[in-house]
């Protein structure tokens, strides 16, 4: 009886591990031999909500580089010893957007815009008269990969970004985080996403 009962517990502990084992998301690791993405197309799903009107809105000949709003201040431009660094939005004309990371020192290598190279990927569309987005970046300490939603908007050369509030006893606030354009050269934008 009682070794019929720590098999059944053990059969109960393995086929949990399993189960959350399948729920991770699958991913492959680009060049940059850091970044993870996902690695099944489903993931991009939202893109056939994607309209070309929204490059209306969005500028896909520029990027957007992050701007600190209680300093006023472009993150890239700080001089904060503990800034370590700051993001930039990349706009393909497709739907498909990067999201990629530097040092405030960076010289932004062209190689660092390859979306086969390096950057969290993701899909931007409409929804309810809203653009949406859905991003595929790390979600918590162990750097597991996860979608991210939320809403963009633009207001002359400014992109809102809003995370959704998580769900749950885990919801959270998030503020809308600021975003400037910036201009850089052609070589910039020889690289195409499609996800």
């Amino acid at each position: 009886m009682i070794k019929t009962f720590f098999i059944n517990k053990r059969f109960l502990f393995l086929a949990i591990a399993l189960v959350l084992m399948s729920c991770n998301m699958k991913v492959y690791t680009l060049l940059d031999k850091i970044t993870d993405v996902p690695k099944n197309a489903e993931a991009y799903k939202n893109k056939l909500k994607f309209k070309a009107t929204i490059l209306n809105i969005i500028d896909t000949a520029v990027v957007y580089e992050e701007f600190d709003n209680e300093k006023k201040i472009l993150k890239r431009l700080d001089q904060c010893t503990a800034c370590r660094g700051y993001t930039i939005y990349k706009f393909y004309p497709n739907g498909c957007f990067n999201m990629f990371y530097f040092s405030r020192n960076s010289t932004l290598p062209t190689m660092e815009f390859d979306p086969q190279h390096t950057g969290y990927r993701g899909v931007y569309y409409t929804e309810n008269g809203k653009i949406k987005y859905d991003l595929y970046a790390e979600i918590d300490d162990r750097q597991h990969t996860g979608k991210i939603t939320g809403t963009l908007t633009i207001s002359s050369d400014t992109l809102y970004v809003k995370r959704d509030n998580r769900k749950g006893i885990d919801a959270t606030s998030y503020p809308a985080r600021i975003y400037i354009k910036r201009q850089l050269p052609p070589e910039y934008f020889v690289y195409q996403a499609n996800w």
